[in-house]
């Protein structure tokens, strides 16, 4: 009795690994598909006709952690690669950002809650200043908010979440079901 039920373990192992071994294929291909979709931010550059000068922008990079519900913005291809290894949905380039603070530029602050990991990102020092003080931590200057299309920040009030978007249509359909438009007065210059 022994013997067999040894016997069917591995047959049962067997079975499991030859049944599995295209899935996990798979997972690793979607993973590596994933990480050549992160668009390179080089070569990326804006003229302004105020200062008569071309700045450099970075694509503003979007993912989304399925098990947090959270949404997550970066110019860094780096920190959006280590994100979809980690898990994260890779949702594309939203617009784009000069890559360093020029005349016209404000702050976007990313804070993070030390209790749940969710991330927030804002232009306003006031709202900054109030989280921190609640014991949220500031964890850098995510990128600038620059003359161009409005940013929209929405609030989904089921899961916490919240989403940075100028696509109009996006807007709409969130707001049908619930999602909340917040007032920000962020902008950004249309993705490349």
């Amino acid at each position: 009795m022994k013997r067999l039920m040894t016997h069917l373990l591995i047959l049962a192992i067997t079975i499991t690994s030859i049944v599995l071994e295209p899935t996990l294929k798979s997972q690793a291909q979607q993973s590596n598909d994933n990480l050549r979709t992160v668009p390179s931010n080089s070569g990326i550059q804006h003229y302004d006709p105020v200062t008569d000068q071309y700045y450099e922008f970075k694509n503003v990079h979007r993912l989304f952690n399925p098990n947090l519900s959270e949404h997550f913005y970066t110019i860094s291809e780096n920190e959006a690669k280590n994100l979809i290894k980690a898990g994260w949905n890779y949702e594309g380039t939203t617009w784009t950002s000069p890559s360093v603070k020029i005349d016209g530029c404000e702050d976007v602050y990313r804070l993070r809650n030390p209790n749940n990991g969710r991330h927030f990102f804002t232009i306003k020092e006031g709202e900054m200043n109030k989280l921190v003080g609640q014991g949220w931590i500031l964890e850098k200057i995510a990128f600038y908010s620059y003359d161009g299309i409005e940013i929209t920040r929405l609030y989904n009030p089921y899961n916490g979440d919240h989403l940075l978007t100028y696509n109009l249509q996006e807007i709409e359909d969130l707001r049908k079901i619930g999602w909340i438009k917040e007032i920000m007065h962020m902008h950004g210059s249309p993705e490349v």
